[in-house]
């Protein structure tokens, strides 16, 4: 399948419990045979990541139900519609902080691309990766 074909760049996003995790661990046979990384992205707003011990929690639970490494880290500080410059810069503090203690890289931080005349790559020393949220909440 395309977890072994090298052909092709595959992006799992397992989300963060035991059950996407899990999943993952299945595969690790597979993955391990492959040129892979196991990102753990973080929005440092949101519950069970928002301080150092909560993160180092996170990752060892996924370490632990996957049985694979995480190799780096995503930081991706949001508050969805209400973020602004502020919200990412204190969040993406605190990532850093939280990647320094768990020794793994930060890959790059996700800005939504409504800041990206206002937020500039070098406000940063990681690679900015700017996205398009697309969000749909149930009472919209």
């Amino acid at each position: 399948g395309l977890i072994q074909d090298s052909d092709y760049h595959l992006i799992l996003d397992v989300g963060g419990d035991d059950t996407g995790t899990v999943v993952l661990g299945n595969f690790k046979s597979f993955i391990e045979g492959s040129d892979y990384e196991i990102l753990l992205v973080v929005n440092s707003y949101r519950p069970f990541t928002q301080d150092i011990p909560q993160i180092e929690q996170i990752a060892r639970e996924i370490e632990n139900s996957s049985r694979l490494k995480i190799s780096g880290i995503v930081s991706n500080p949001n508050l969805s519609r209400q973020t602004d410059e502020k919200i990412i810069q204190q969040g993406h503090i605190l990532i850093k902080q939280a990647s320094q203690k768990l020794n793994l890289p930060i890959k790059f931080i996700c800005i939504d691309e409504r800041f990206s005349q206002k937020i500039k790559q070098e406000n940063f020393e990681e690679p900015i990766f700017y996205i398009k949220r697309f969000m749909h909440l149930p009472w919209n």
